[in-house]
């Protein structure tokens, strides 16, 4: 192909590197890869809250397994070596960040793309026995937040690359 694009797709597989070598792959030589990933650092806002509740339960398995789920999105050095580990050359890397508003936290366990691509990693890092605890106590600070601040807003940082063959 002339052109290989992912949108926040090669973060989400179970073998990311293993994508990426298809990626490679398929790519004509001269060929662009262009990409497009959350980085460690997405919705910040919600990690904050989700700690406090999480350190307030007293379980420390708890933040060491949300530590882990949010650390699955990498960073800008271990994108940047995926991509050149399999033989592309880097063209470009910007970085930019938008937000995502949600009247409350109610609507944000509600939304369709929190329930299908965030929800299940996130209820994952606490045992199903302390899920309802939990998701209640945490949800009722992210309405208290939002209430607050007048919305609930989540910060996205958003990496592209832009490579070639």
């Amino acid at each position: 192909f002339d052109m290989v694009t992912s949108n926040l797709g090669v973060n989400n597989f179970s073998d990311p590197q293993l994508s990426m070598q298809e990626c490679y792959r398929v790519t004509k030589t001269d060929g662009k890869l262009v990409m497009t990933t959350n980085l460690v650092g997405h919705m910040k806002e919600f990690y904050t809250i989700y700690r406090q509740v999480l350190v307030d339960f007293g379980n420390p398995v708890y933040i060491e397994q949300m530590d882990q789920q949010e650390a699955h999105r990498g960073d800008i050095g271990m994108h940047h070596d995926a991509v050149t580990g399999v033989g592309y050359r880097i063209d470009d890397m910007p970085i930019r960040h938008f937000r995502m508003n949600y009247a409350n936290g109610t609507a944000l366990f509600q939304h369709p793309m929190i329930r299908f691509g965030f929800l299940p990693g996130w209820v994952n890092c606490v045992n199903e026995s302390d899920r309802e605890t939990i998701f209640v106590e945490l949800e009722q600070r992210l309405n208290a937040h939002a209430a607050e601040q007048g919305i609930l807003r989540l910060t996205i940082p958003m990496l592209c690359i832009i490579a070639s063959k």
